[in-house]
């Protein structure tokens, strides 16, 4: 390329930047005020279908304690032991009574979803969980 040529390209790369810049930056846009991210002040409730002592009592609350300050906000999160029926009693819990607005997250057994996949009654009612992981 030319001398001529580059100067070409970078006059017209510069008359597109101002060609944006001049209507949406210098005449524009007003400030509006940041909402405070939905997390702050919140706590977040950590429900374990075992009991405490096991290794996924350990694992939430290690989560619990690391996790916080990569949320928005900054939530406190607490653990919640509901042993029984092999965390049947606690995903029934989250599922049924628990509000579904993001503040719980529950860690049942990670054999549960055969429940729901070989379509057992009893279990979680109708439509079951959207499951994010399991290992």
């Amino acid at each position: 390329m030319s001398l001529r040529v580059l100067v070409t390209l970078s006059a017209l790369g510069f008359a597109s930047l101002v060609s944006l810049v001049v209507p949406y930056g210098f005449f524009g846009n007003k400030a509006y005020a940041q909402t405070e991210p939905y997390y702050q002040g919140k706590t977040i409730r950590i429900i374990v279908g075992f009991t405490a002592g096991g290794l996924s009592d350990h694992w939430a609350r290690m989560f619990s304690r690391s996790m916080p300050k990569f949320i928005p906000g900054n939530p406190s999160m607490i653990v919640q032991n509901m042993p029984g029926a092999s965390s049947v009693i606690a995903s029934n819990y989250i599922y049924n009574v628990a509000k579904p607005d993001g503040l719980t997250v529950g860690i049942p057994n990670s054999s549960l979803y055969m429940t729901q996949l070989v379509g057992r009654r009893g279990y979680l009612g109708k439509g079951g969980f959207g499951w994010q992981s399991s290992s």
